[in-house]
């Protein structure tokens, strides 16, 4: 017997930790914990190759610091290819692409940035964009997916010559939001389980307040992670060519102290660790 439905209006709930939300910004988390509720690994399978890609990725993590010191072109170069194939695992977790559709010339490719404009480009993206300026901070990213599109697939370039400075203010955006979300946490959680003692038991008899309680708390970690491998996606797939091969706009020789991907290294790889947490777990549940 197919289950009642019921449409709840998340953006009755005051959920404090970003100041007061207004509802436009708590119909665009409620849509993103929707997404993350309705999608999920398609099947054990597709689960499995998720959790090898994150292990791989964090093989490559490690070669990266190990390299760091002596080999700077080869240390980035396993550094663009962990946020690749955690990019990939994302993918695979949130339906996004299937296993099949992660190589080749009409799939993910080393272009991992492309995973999230098939995801820009569904509902749920309307947008990341216009959510960060509601919290009142900076973003230069284009809202318009086309736009934002092209330039990935036609600058890469102008993508891998980002300063150091650049950089640090896209790690700096993911940072505010995930510190604004951690602040209250658990007075999110509160505000949540409030709400929902308010509706029949027949709509919430299957769930628990510790279920409840470590679902919001995954959502608000996801939205956190699932913003830090985009950001971290977009700044490394340029340089898997760049770091091996001479001859380029940017050589392997050009992967100095003055390189901004190289000033940011040993912070891009703590952004990513703590994603990958964030990752595993989700794919584990």
């Amino acid at each position: 017997m197919e289950q009642e439905k019921i449409d709840i209006d998340l953006t009755q709930i005051e959920i404090p930790g970003i100041g007061k939300l207004s509802a436009e910004q708590l119909s665009m988390l409620s849509e993103y914990m929707q997404f993350l509720t309705d999608n999920g690994p398609a099947n054990q399978t597709t689960k499995e190759f998720g959790l090898e890609l994150l292990e791989c990725a964090k093989r490559d993590l490690t070669a990266s610091k190990l390299l760091f010191s002596t080999d700077k072109p080869n240390s980035i170069y396993h550094l663009e290819q962990s946020v690749e194939k955690t990019a990939k695992a994302y993918g695979l977790a949130m339906n996004i692409v299937k296993i099949n559709e992660l190589g080749g010339k009409k799939g993910i490719s080393h272009v991992a940035p492309r995973i999230f404009v098939r995801l820009l480009k569904k509902k749920i993206s309307v947008s990341f964009t216009q959510l960060m300026k509601s919290f009142a901070l900076e973003s230069n990213i284009d809202p318009d997916v086309k736009t934002f599109e092209k330039l990935i697939e036609n600058k890469p370039a102008k993508i891998a010559k980002m300063s150091g400075d650049e950089i640090k203010q896209l790690l700096e955006l993911n940072k505010k939001i995930g510190i604004k979300l951690d602040e209250k946490k658990q007075e999110a959680i509160k505000k949540v389980l409030e709400f929902l003692s308010q509706l029949p038991r027949k709509y919430t008899k299957q769930y628990n307040n510790q279920k409840i309680s470590q679902k919001v708390e995954q959502t608000l970690s996801n939205i956190s992670s699932f913003l830090c491998i985009f950001i971290l996606s977009v700044i490394t797939y340029p340089h898997f060519a760049y770091t091996r091969y001479p001859g380029g706009k940017i050589e392997p020789k050009d992967y100095t102290e003055t390189n901004g991907i190289v000033k940011m290294h040993n912070e891009i790889c703590d952004a990513l660790e703590k994603s990958m947490k964030d990752l595993e777990i989700f794919l584990q549940d």
